[in-house]
């Protein structure tokens, strides 16, 4: 339905962020109201400075037990479908000489030091899922030792530095506007009508959500050869989750980690977590021995307990926030799911100030 203001000015939206949420949210309110809004993206940073930039942009909740749900796994659960399946659908709008959008599918190969068997609604979810034995996983050249399971499926590799400019093309094209600047208060935006919260780890001082914490990551890039040194995704968990290693291989470049550090506020990369995580990938991945370095980075995912995804009333005469942020690890798998509920929020917040 189209959206008519019963004001004689349109509705005027700020979406304050930059990162892979803020900008999914954009797209998908211009793709709804076009120039019937005026939206507008407010933020400090923008690509290829965001930490969504620097992900290891996979588009899939890691395979977890079904006994180990916790709070944030029914999160992952309740908006991963829709995300999942909106990727699946930009992927085939490539054009088949390029890859406008940065989307890449391929095999990815799981290995759990522990038996796993996922929930029921992952391996929906991944159609042509596949659990293998260790013969099999030998004679396909694969890892074994040491894996009480293994599984394989098709999956979607992000590289966020050519999706994230995409996004914000697609959003101003559709008549969306870009401010770069910094948000210290939601009273520095009084004109605008709604504020849609998706600052990530900045909601900590931003929202005072104290609850928000960084959880440090860390990735070490490789240089990709000619032929190739992998031809698929690899991703291995100890039975201590924060312990993991994961080769994501792009056609230039190879992105190892991965670490997670609750707590840890430094972005300067540590170079024996480095060489940890090469040293743990080769052992994933002996094809990538002897690749040449060629950077790497630590970054800050933003840690919560659960997602924030609900509407804030600041007081008569305020703009109502609505907040999308704590995401986590899972910023990419939850954008779009995320995105779609916040359409949601923002059509109840237009009809109780008189949008419709």
């Amino acid at each position: 339905m189209s959206a008519v203001s019963l004001h004689k000015s349109k509705p005027r939206i700020a979406i304050v962020g930059a990162g892979v949420s803020g900008l999914t949210v954009a797209v998908v309110l211009a793709e709804t109201f076009g120039k019937q809004f005026e939206l507008t993206v407010i933020a400090e940073k923008f690509s290829p400075d965001t930490t969504s930039d620097r992900a290891g942009a996979l588009i899939t909740p890691w395979i977890t037990p079904a006994e180990d749900e916790g709070v944030f796994q029914r999160d992952v659960r309740k908006w991963a479908p829709t995300t999942f399946h909106h990727f699946k659908h930009l992927h085939r709008c490539n054009s088949p000489v390029g890859n406008e959008n940065g989307i890449f599918r391929m095999p990815i190969y799981e290995f759990h030091s522990k038996q796993c068997q996922p929930a029921s609604w992952l391996r929906a979810l991944f159609q042509d899922y596949q659990e293998l034995s260790k013969d099999e996983a030998k004679g396909m050249g694969l890892p074994y030792q040491g894996f009480e399971s293994i599984m394989t499926y098709t999956m979607y590799l992000v590289r966020g530095t050519v999706y994230l400019p995409w996004l914000m093309r697609v959003f101003r094209e559709r008549g969306g506007l870009i401010t770069k600047r910094k948000i210290e208060s939601f009273a520095e935006l009084s004109t605008y009508d709604i504020i849609i919260n998706c600052t990530g780890l900045g909601a900590r001082e931003l929202a005072g959500d104290r609850s928000m914490l960084p959880v440090r990551g860390q990735i070490v890039v490789v240089k990709a050869t000619t032929p190739p040194q992998v031809n698929g995704i690899y991703h291995s968990m100890e039975v201590d989750c924060s312990k993991f290693a994961h080769v994501f291989p792009f056609k230039d470049i190879i992105l190892l980690g991965g670490i997670e550090e609750p707590g840890e506020w430094s972005t300067v990369p540590d170079p024996d977590v480095a060489k940890e995580i090469y040293e743990k990938c080769v052992d994933l991945v002996p094809a990538l021995k002897g690749s040449e370095v060629v950077g790497g980075w630590a970054c800050l995912r933003p840690g919560r307990e659960t997602v924030r995804l609900e509407i804030e009333d600041q007081g008569e005469g305020s703009p109502t926030v609505i907040h999308n942020y704590g995401h986590g690890g899972y910023g990419y798998i939850l954008s779009w799911g995320c995105a779609m509920e916040t359409l949601k929020l923002l059509q109840q917040c237009l009809d109780k100030k008189g949008f419709v």
